[in-house]
């Protein structure tokens, strides 16, 4: 039994928004993408018609066509209290881009990798060392020492340096 997708209403703002950033070259592919799945859904397309014309499976169709529908209230809210369209627009632009993605977030800074790099691509000796090159266990006790970082594992040291 298929499920037959709900249908996608635009205001005429809405639309003339979506459509120029359909037809938009400087925005990035994956905007451009989704505001053609949005203008296809209101349409009257289902999902298994709007995925090949866009590049996109059906499911990932459904999800954007579920975020517009789930966000659609706030942007008819924002219309009827005649919101900035510079904030309009943006609004849209954020219904359509990606979430943040979830997990930890990175326990190492781009500057401390860098400090890391180069501390790695010094001679031991210069560190008064009396190796001929770095070890992964010499490093890690030398980076910890400058204090750079309070603390890292020799794997994440080779992961680094890979």
């Amino acid at each position: 039994m298929s499920h037959v997708a709900s249908p996608i209403t635009l205001t005429s703002k809405q639309e003339t928004i979506l459509t120029k950033m359909s037809m938009s070259r400087s925005l990035p592919k994956s905007l451009v993408t989704r505001s053609q799945v949005i203008l296809y859904a209101s349409e009257g397309m289902q999902n298994k018609e709007i995925g090949p014309k866009v590049s996109l499976s059906r499911l990932m169709v459904g999800v954007w066509r579920k975020r517009w529908t789930a966000d659609q209230p706030l942007l008819l809210a924002m219309e009827d209290k005649g919101e900035e369209d510079a904030n309009y627009k943006q609004k849209i632009r954020q219904i359509l881009s990606d979430r943040e993605k979830p997990g930890v977030p990175p326990k190492f800074t781009a500057e401390q990798v860098c400090q890391i790099l180069s501390v790695a691509c010094e001679k031991p000796e210069d560190s008064n060392l009396p190796l001929s090159h770095w070890s992964l266990s010499s490093l890690r006790l030398e980076v910890i020492k400058r204090g750079i970082v309070p603390n890292i594992s020799e794997a994440q040291l080779g992961r680094f340096l890979k």
